[in-house]
């Protein structure tokens, strides 16, 4: 997995698309990453429901102690999550980024796919993961409890913390949305703070035989070939 070591930010628009750049640039891999993934996601379903959460773990006794340094519990807790959706055979896929500043040490932004025929709302799914991660947390580390957030006070989208995306309208209105919400996780702001022997960010498995093309051919009819 890459580090962010003399990677490549963007401060305006990329792709043809609109960026968070407030404050800060976007590094432009973590873009293409996310990209790919929600490009994914769209080949495997007519539409996608993608949203925003936080997830963080506070100790209740060593203000210093740090349970979040490295990423081991959090790929922990994924990988647990993950085979408990593919149970219930449900499409879901993940995208991670690790940030560290003074006030809120080690926490993780994270938005995820689902599949937008059997979901349409954000909230039992979001309140399943932080009641998983609290769970999880409580089990595997003394002394520390597990915390969530909805990320529903984005900018002028208070209260908005996912997006319907049809593939029938890929890179539409909605897209260019929530894709400018999701380059957030892709600031250059807070990632340099972070120690250079972690990985920066993560994701569920693309192919590397997937491609997106954006112009010639729409999924239906590279499915058909």
């Amino acid at each position: 997995m890459p580090k962010l070591i003399k990677r490549k930010v963007t401060y305006e628009s990329w792709n043809n698309l609109p960026i968070d750049t407030r404050n800060s640039g976007c590094y432009e891999h973590i873009l293409e990453r996310s990209y790919r993934l929600i490009h994914y996601c769209l080949s495997k379903r007519s539409k996608i429901l993608l949203f925003r959460i936080d997830l963080n773990a506070r100790s209740k006794h060593n203000e210093n102690h740090n349970i979040l340094k490295d990423n081991k519990i959090l790929r922990q807790f994924l990988s647990f999550y993950t085979k408990k959706q593919q149970r219930k055979n449900i499409f879901w896929k993940y995208f991670w980024v690790k940030e560290e500043s003074s006030t809120r040490k080690s926490h993780y932004h994270l938005f995820i796919c689902v599949d937008g025929s059997k979901y349409q709302s954000a909230y039992r799914l979001q309140s399943d993961i932080f009641n998983e991660w609290i769970a999880f947390i409580s089990r595997h580390s003394d002394g520390y409890e597990g915390i969530g957030d909805r990320c529903n006070k984005y900018k002028n989208e208070k209260g908005v913390s996912s997006y319907m995306l049809k593939r029938s309208e890929r890179e539409g209105v909605e897209f260019k949305k929530c894709f400018k919400r999701v380059s957030y996780l892709a600031k250059e702001n807070q990632k340099k703070m972070a120690a250079q022997k972690n990985n920066r960010f993560g994701s569920s498995v693309v192919p590397k035989t997937f491609e997106t093309d954006r112009t010639m051919l729409s999924y239906s009819d590279k499915l058909r070939h």
